[in-house]
């Protein structure tokens, strides 16, 4: 780990602990950071720290779509696909038009998509809770005797 910059450090240390959708959500976090530092960027008529943040976008935005099981025949797999090459075409246009208004649409439709995934992830931790306590509760007690 990277102690130098807590920030690497605290991220670093919420991957390790994620469960997969986790994972998928801090990917649509740095995706939306990118996008607003690319935002940022275009407002400044910095052209380097424009083609850096969407650069990566493009890289987060690929680690998505490499995760999309196209052969499952899964309709959402579908969905996120075309999403994901919607988002891909939008950052194109709003780079070459410079349009900052643009990717701060593309941020909001992301952000939609994050929560949906938040959601989901809310709701599998929920029933694994609950699959946990039911275990438990069909356990058999040890009882302990006194003498």
């Amino acid at each position: 780990m990277n102690f130098s910059n807590p920030a690497n450090s605290y991220r670093q240390s919420a991957i390790a602990g994620a469960t997969p959708i986790g994972l998928v959500i801090a990917l649509y976090d740095k995706l939306a950071s990118d996008l607003r530092l690319a935002v940022e960027a275009m407002r400044q008529e910095d052209i380097e720290a424009r083609c850096i943040a969407l650069n990566h976008a493009t890289l987060v935005l690929g680690q998505l779509q490499d995760w999309v099981n196209l052969e499952s025949g899964d309709p959402l797999a579908m969905s996120l696909a075309n999403f994901y090459q919607i988002i891909r075409a939008r950052m194109l246009e709003a780079s070459l038009k410079k349009s900052a208004s643009l990717l701060e649409a593309q941020i909001e439709l992301v952000l939609q998509v994050r929560g949906a995934w938040q959601q989901r992830d809310a709701a599998s931790v929920e029933a694994a809770h609950g699959y946990l306590i039911a275990s438990e509760s069909t356990q058999p007690q040890s009882q302990s005797h006194h003498a």
